[in-house]
């Protein structure tokens, strides 16, 4: 008869999950469940009979984390149906926003969410993390706060932006805005140093248990990434097979080649690439998606290649990719104000009968939006898939793996340090169950 070990509430996610391992008599770990306890919120359900002005900004509200994304990415998939072409510099100002979000929440998961378990081994919190690596988390607490500080400069508050409307924008940034930015961007590189180096160290001392642990194998989708980091222009998707061969599509034929399956446990879907079938057919998102066919020139980029090779399947190598997207974050935000703004941001969008779909690079990953309008621009069928939810099935493999190494050994055993460790690569993955259970309404059939 399998036993069933919980782990209740994972801790240090975005949101909440549960996790369920079944052993069977001999102790042996047979399978795991990841399961979103968080309720779906339905949003695209509140989208649909609004008129899709006011779209973009309830899809700020989505996620306190990842608003910009979700803005952008709700008027991008608009500006689609519409077909309405937007100004460069209103562009560059939504790219600044991105830039600025994800420096702020990558901050936010390197230091806070997956460092006490990177450099603190057992039962470890942030309390640790504060008596013996101080000036670590000092860095992390500065390069949150000015991540958020430029957000607020572009877009006037630091949480749930909503500057991107149909068309472009609403506001350029004038003189004294830009020098403030850049101010903000030279104090990035003392503590920016900081995580560089501790994140050396994490390499030196586990770069075994970061090329092993809970790794799987799976496909890749990102926007193709080149010389900069790109979080924008979705015109070329890159699906990266597992044996490295790649397919380019529109954010339209990525949507058109998935499926997404209900778990009767879980409140979030797990999507798969309807061809390849659920188990063949997963497919990650975010920093290693990205970094995987990157051409970036900073330092931990460099040693990222040189630990984890030009392909990696390690589900652990999220923690350190994330790190060189950061020194990407700044140098793209600097590198996008040299090239100039003007006043010309906003186009007169016009509403018509028409479907758009939109990807950004959310933080965590490929985020994508679809809206369904009338001719007057109400909203008739909506759909968001966060990042969150294309990791669900993958999360939840590396989960079993790392649950087979922690657990068969133990003769059905589970101490606290065992659940902390199982955890810990679940975090590699930054789940946002907030995002993941935002959208469709529906009703889980089995709960542990």
């Amino acid at each position: 008869m399998s036993k069933i070990i919980t782990i209740e509430n994972v801790a240090r996610i975005e949101g909440h999950a549960s996790i369920a391992i079944y052993v069977d008599k001999y102790g042996k770990v047979e399978k795991a469940e990841y399961i979103a306890t968080e309720p779906s919120r339905g949003f695209d359900t509140i989208f649909k009979g609004k008129h899709a002005s006011e779209v973009p900004g309830l899809a700020a509200r989505i996620c306190g984390i990842c608003y910009a994304a979700h803005n952008i990415c709700a008027c991008k998939a608009l500006e689609y149906a519409w077909e309405t072409n937007i100004p460069d510099s209103a562009k560059k100002i939504r790219e600044l926003l991105l830039l600025a979000n994800t420096l702020s929440s990558h901050a936010l998961h390197t230091v806070f969410l997956a460092g006490p378990g990177l450099l603190i081994d057992g039962v470890n919190t942030i309390t640790d993390l504060q008596k013996k690596y101080p000036d670590f988390l000092e860095a992390g607490i500065e390069l949150r706060m000015i991540g958020q500080q430029i957000g607020e400069i572009i877009a006037g508050r630091k949480v749930h932006t909503i500057i991107s409307v149909p068309g472009g924008v609403l506001k350029t940034l004038n003189q004294e805005e830009i020098d403030k930015i850049l101010t903000l961007l030279d104090a990035t590189t003392k503590s920016m140093k900081t995580i560089e180096e501790y994140t050396y160290r994490i390499i030196n001392e586990k770069k075994d248990f970061l090329l092993s642990y809970g790794k799987i194998e799976t496909n890749f989708l990102a926007i193709k990434q080149s010389k900069k980091l790109e979080l924008y222009n979705d015109d070329s998707m890159e699906l990266l097979m597992k044996d490295e061969t790649k397919e380019y599509l529109s954010s339209s034929e990525v949507l058109e080649r998935i499926t997404e399956e209900e778990k009767e446990y879980s409140y979030i879907r797990h999507p798969y690439i309807t061809s390849m079938g659920p188990n063949n057919g997963q497919f990650r998102v975010g920093p290693v998606a990205r970094i995987q066919n990157a051409k970036w020139d900073n330092n931990v980029f460099h040693k990222f290649k040189e630990t984890f090779g030009t392909f990696t399947q390690s589900a652990m190598s999220y923690d350190i990719s994330r790190v060189a997207e950061m020194f990407e974050c700044i140098k793209g935000m600097r590198d996008i104000i040299a090239s100039g703004l003007d006043k010309d941001i906003k186009n007169v969008a016009y509403p018509k009968d028409g479907i758009g779909v939109a990807i950004v690079e959310a933080p965590r990953g490929a985020l994508l939006h679809q809206y369904e309008t009338d001719n007057e621009g109400i909203v008739k069928k909506a759909r968001v898939i966060a990042p969150t939810t294309f990791h669900q099935g993958s999360i939840e493999r590396s989960t079993f793996e790392s649950a087979r190494e922690v657990l068969d050994s133990k003769k059905g055993d589970c101490s606290d340090e065992d659940k902390v460790k199982i955890e810990q690569v679940i975090r590699a993955y930054d789940p946002c169950m907030s995002c993941g259970g935002a959208t469709q309404l529906r009703i889980i059939k089995r709960q542990i």
